[in-house]
């Protein structure tokens, strides 16, 4: 088990970094399909020289990429995660004792005060692990045990502690020893995103940067992005049809984005829920057309077993095209009906069957951090300030949130105040915010 806390030493020529670069991608690939065997990678033998060259490299570009960086510790947690299973009691015990003495080294040239903290924090954990009680304990089946624990700082474990996963007891989190792995992973977080975080500011790094060979590596970064839809492309013109609406989700402002993954969840949506979002799809830009295909095609799937509708689209057809068809003005008073207000989502007064209305005022914390980080990469700081703001303007909370939306698009801070009364002028100004920084883009080139 490696943190990659040294860097690798010696000299490694080009076309052997590229290699490691090139499998390392490969691995990711592998990782997002959930297939991955990694003995058969040669660059990735754990803890190897070549190894930890294609962590760094990859760590040093994660610097100046926003939207590569949370790729690339989500696929690092999960390959350490994939070397912790395939450990047995021998292995672990050499790793561990691998770790801890790398981990007490850069303790001892390290002047960050939080890294420093986390170190020792992981010192102790790995001292008590290495006992041999322990050790032979949590390799033999011990799913659901508690007869070990560990005490560590509640803030090293928070996705465990946001789960309610552990006890908390004067500010330490009690961690029952079948939680041993989930605990490393979280660590190997909050190290990545600690080391990254600092090494962005370092003027080392931006020199490193600039360097030919770096760039060119950069190229099979780039070549990655693409292939894996890293990031959002603007949506062009004013037309949302049935199909790039599942791209266009994720310009959605919080509440829409809920209904979307709902809907998405259990193919079927309560009536009140139906209704705001068909009006926010047609205040898009989606026509009357597309908007029969879109509802026909998610109502004609079978609805989940915790889905409270049950009716589908063949035995109701004609009730739900008259519906959209009222919703479009070509039914009925022939109204032309507008999207909902933030002021009366904000307001709404939900019932038992419904799941809308805005996540920033009518969500618990625990909710509305899941569905904040469900498709966002949002680092804590960001999630915490957003929570803070919520609480006394759920407006300026949900303008945060459109701000970080187009900052992680984007990797530039935006400098625009953006304000918005609903939720179609929430998609309707970032996206024409980002389409105009392609704009701009194009006409530099």
């Amino acid at each position: 088990m490696s943190f990659y806390l040294k860097p690798p030493r010696g000299i490694v020529n080009l076309h052997t970094l590229e290699a490691c670069v090139k499998e390392r991608l490969t691995c990711y690939n592998f990782l997002k399909k959930q297939s991955l065997e990694v003995t058969h990678f040669q660059y990735l033998v754990e803890d190897s020289s070549l190894d930890r060259t294609g962590h760094f490299i990859l760590r040093l570009i994660a610097c100046s990429n926003t939207k590569f960086k949370y790729d690339f510790i989500e696929n690092e947690v999960q390959l350490l995660e994939i070397r912790l299973c395939s450990y047995d009691t021998q292995d672990l015990k050499l790793c561990l004792k691998r770790l801890l003495k790398h981990t007490r080294e850069t303790l001892n040239i390290t002047t960050n005060k939080s890294l420093l903290q986390l170190l020792a924090a992981l010192t102790r954990i790995l001292l008590f692990m290495l006992k041999n009680a322990y050790l032979n304990h949590i390799l033999n089946d011990c799913e659901g045990c508690n007869l070990f624990t560990i005490e560590v700082p509640f803030y090293f474990c928070l996705p465990l502690v946001a789960k309610l996963e552990v006890n908390l007891v004067n500010g330490f989190a009690e961690i029952p020893c079948y939680l041993w792995k989930k605990l490393l992973l979280s660590l190997y977080r909050i190290y990545l995103n600690h080391v990254i975080n600092h090494m962005s500011s370092n003027e080392n790094v931006a020199y490193a940067l600039e360097d030919p060979r770096v760039k060119e590596i950069w190229k099979h970064i780039q070549a990655y992005n693409l292939k894996n839809g890293v990031g959002i492309q603007p949506h062009y013109g004013n037309k949302i049809d049935a199909l790039n609406i599942f791209e266009q989700a994720k310009l959605f402002p919080l509440c829409m984005l809920n209904l979307f993954k709902v809907l998405e969840k259990k193919n079927r949506l309560a009536h009140n829920d139906r209704f705001d979002l068909s009006l926010y799809l047609k205040g898009i830009g989606m026509p009357m057309s597309e908007s029969l295909k879109f509802w026909e095609d998610m109502y004609s799937k079978e609805h989940s077993t915790c889905s409270r509708c049950t009716h589908s689209w063949q035995k109701n057809e004609k009730r739900y095209i008259y519906g959209i068809r009222h919703l479009y003005g070509l039914e009925g008073s022939r109204k032309n009906y507008q999207c909902r207000s933030c002021t009366y989502l904000q307001t709404r007064v939900l019932g038992p069957r419904d799941e809308g209305g805005c996540p920033f005022k009518q969500f618990d914390d625990i909710n509305l951090r899941n569905l904040l980080k469900s498709d966002f990469p949002i680092n804590s700081q960001e999630l915490e300030a957003i929570i803070i703001a919520r609480n006394s303007e759920p407006v300026e909370a949900c303008r945060m949130f459109l701000k970080t939306v187009y900052n992680l698009t984007t990797c530039r801070e935006s400098e625009r105040n953006f304000t918005f009364m609903s939720p179609v002028d929430y998609y309707l100004q970032l996206n024409k915010e980002l389409i105009g920084r392609e704009d701009r883009k194009s006409k530099k080139v």
